[in-house]
């Protein structure tokens, strides 16, 4: 189910603009979204989520005021609405960040 989503994430930051190369007439700005630390848990153990600081993007004020970037300590970071829960999965395989 967490894999389903990942791809229409990424489909939504490409047409809200995170892609540079398709502007439009929207107006962007660069402006922040609140940081999400997620936990994480995989070959070494459990992992505390980061603290972090708002991230800045390129997007509409609009768009940023419905999103949150949730990122493991280590590995992946997405932009997704805010409100979701996020969980980050390691090991010698790679890194996975459900949300």
């Amino acid at each position: 189910m967490f894999r389903r989503m990942l791809l229409p994430l990424c489909m939504l930051a490409s047409s809200m603009g995170f892609a540079q190369s398709n502007p439009s007439s929207e107006s962007r700005n660069q402006t922040s979204v609140p940081f999400v630390g997620c936990e994480a848990d995989g070959q070494t153990g459990p992992v505390k989520a980061p603290d972090g600081k708002n991230v800045h993007v390129l997007i509409s004020a609009d768009a940023a005021s419905r999103l949150a970037y949730y990122k493991s300590e280590e590995g992946l970071g997405v932009l997704a609405p805010r409100g979701w829960h996020c969980f980050g999965v390691y090991g010698s395989n790679g890194y996975a960040l459900y949300t």
